[in-house]
């Protein structure tokens, strides 16, 4: 999914306002139930957003780069985090609280135009994930969601030239199924030339080929 981003003029806007925060990596941002009051706008790095079951089960919601916003829900319901986040990389975050934010959202028209348009994009990858776990196969998941990372080459997420820096467990992660479900899937995908997997790796060679995968029934 191509996704908007943060226009880079509205930047000292949130400077002004918020504070910087710097993360290190598999360092927590915030937890599922906290108590929310703070919007983050990533300038660097990149980040995890997760949700977990009662049994301790991770399913990954998006990974968030630069450019785009977090913890977006803090406008719109006063109940507790409905996910988690974590550092992936080396990360700076512009955090502002909403008692903050809100005026000046009434100040520039451009900057709640843009925090909209990342709200939308937000949703609406949430939506394709929803169809995805509820209407695919376990391969047509696989395939659909390698295409899905694959159509935002952004080099603060890492992928260029159809490369996504993404391990077995990242997709099994992404896709709520077990590794080794993950690992047959892919070492099939290899095996029909839609993929090459590396170290940490996946490369995308037949894109066509993953989307018919992706459309195919049970």
């Amino acid at each position: 999914m191509k996704y908007s981003k943060f226009k880079k003029n509205l930047l000292p806007a949130l400077e002004k306002i918020g504070s910087i925060r710097k993360y290190d990596p598999s360092q927590m941002i915030y937890f599922q139930n906290e108590d929310q009051n703070r919007l983050f706008f990533v300038k660097k790095g990149r980040v995890r957003a997760f949700f977990t079951s009662d049994s301790g089960h991770e399913m990954t919601l998006e990974v968030i780069g630069e450019g785009r916003i977090f913890g977006e829900n803090t406008l719109l319901s006063k109940n507790g985090r409905l996910n988690s986040v974590e550092a992936i990389t080396p990360t700076e975050l512009i955090s502002c609280s909403i008692e903050q934010l809100l005026p000046l959202l009434q100040k520039y028209p451009d900057l709640l135009s843009s925090v909209f348009e990342l709200m939308a994009a937000t949703i609406a990858n949430l939506s394709r994930q929803v169809l995805r776990l509820s209407f695919m196969s376990a391969p047509a998941r696989v395939a659909d969601f390698l295409l899905q990372v694959s159509e935002d080459p952004d080099p603060s997420l890492e992928i260029k030239n159809g490369v996504l820096p993404y391990t077995h467990l990242d997709v099994a992660c992404s896709v709520n199924l077990n590794r080794t479900t993950v690992s047959r899937i892919l070492k099939d995908f290899e095996r029909k030339k839609l993929i090459a997997a590396g170290y940490k790796t996946i490369q995308i060679l037949d894109s066509k080929g993953l989307a018919l995968e992706a459309e195919a029934e049970e």
